[in-house]
């Protein structure tokens, strides 16, 4: 699974929880792809359009 040292390096179509939310999608059912650095912590990365698709069935 790819780790990213900062949020900047994080590809585009890759989100936290926090920025799923913010969109309003919910990681529920979806797998992480990547993580990140994150004030000090690893956060889990999921792909946005994979919650987008699952947000509408």
């Amino acid at each position: 699974m790819p780790h990213y040292a900062k949020l900047s390096e994080v590809p585009a179509g890759l989100a936290t929880k926090a920025q799923l939310q913010a969109l309003g999608l919910s990681k529920i059912g979806l797998k992480a792809v990547a993580t990140v650095e994150s004030f000090g912590k690893v956060v889990n990365l999921y792909r946005v359009q994979e919650a987008r698709q699952k947000s509408h069935l």
